[in-house]
């Protein structure tokens, strides 16, 4: 039986600063009462997926950010495919250093310069932090790890060094995290021929979520076009 095994990025439900405009990066806020929806929305739409064997015969590994709003998001999806979930900081949303809490406006006005150059889609530490390439390396090394071990669920002593390959077709995953940090971690796992995907790598909305394909660690089932929830 050949397995179609996916990855699916999931962003995490609503916050009060999501919905006020400010930027979080590794900021800790909880979802609020939309974000809570959001979740039990997409918990739903995936435990359908599992449910219709969508995902393969196996279930997928569920994998999470260690913020709360991903870790409340996670715990929704966990529940609804009945299977327990990992947390990692690595899958963290990207390190905006001292432009934290701050909204478009007041990041203007204090950091002109920075601003400026993020809007012109420089590859810059804003505030301080990290660049959208730095935290895509650090959340595609933890993922792709996930899909070749075939397992959410590795020790510390197994993160960087060389893992063992799984004996049998591992299961889909299920990545809850954040805006930027899952955008630019399926650049860097497209460019290591991870997965594929047409066209550039989309910034989820909150509550939503992007289904590919896995190109290592199973055969494939012939060309499958990504899926982008709304």
């Amino acid at each position: 039986m050949i397995t179609r095994r996916r990855l699916i990025a999931v962003r995490h439900g609503q916050t009060a600063w999501n919905a006020l405009g400010r930027f979080q990066g590794h900021a800790d806020p909880p979802l609020d009462p939309t974000g809570v929806e959001q979740a039990r929305h997409v918990a739903a739409d995936l435990a359908d997926l599992v449910l219709s064997g969508g995902l393969g015969a196996r279930r997928p590994g569920v994998l999470s950010s260690d913020l709360r709003r991903a870790v409340m998001t996670a715990e929704a999806v966990a529940r609804a495919i009945d299977i327990e979930f990992e947390t990692d900081p690595a899958l963290r949303e990207i390190d905006l250093g001292t432009w934290t809490g701050l909204n478009r406006q007041e990041a203007l006005s204090r950091f002109p310069t920075e601003f400026h150059l993020w809007e012109a889609g420089a590859e810059i530490r804003r505030g301080g932090g990290e660049t959208p390439a730095e935290t895509g390396r650090r959340a595609a090394d933890r993922i792709e790890l996930a899909l070749v071990t075939g397992s959410a669920q590795v020790s510390r002593s197994v993160l960087g060094s060389e893992p063992a390959v799984a004996t049998e077709s591992p299961p889909s995953l299920i990545v809850v995290g954040h805006g930027v940090s899952l955008q630019a971690a399926l650049e860097v796992l497209r460019s290591r021929g991870v997965i594929d995907f047409p066209g550039p790598a989309p910034h989820l909305q909150n509550g939503r979520y992007f289904t590919v394909p896995v190109l290592v660690g199973t055969r494939p089932v012939g060309a499958e076009e990504p899926v982008l929830s709304y």
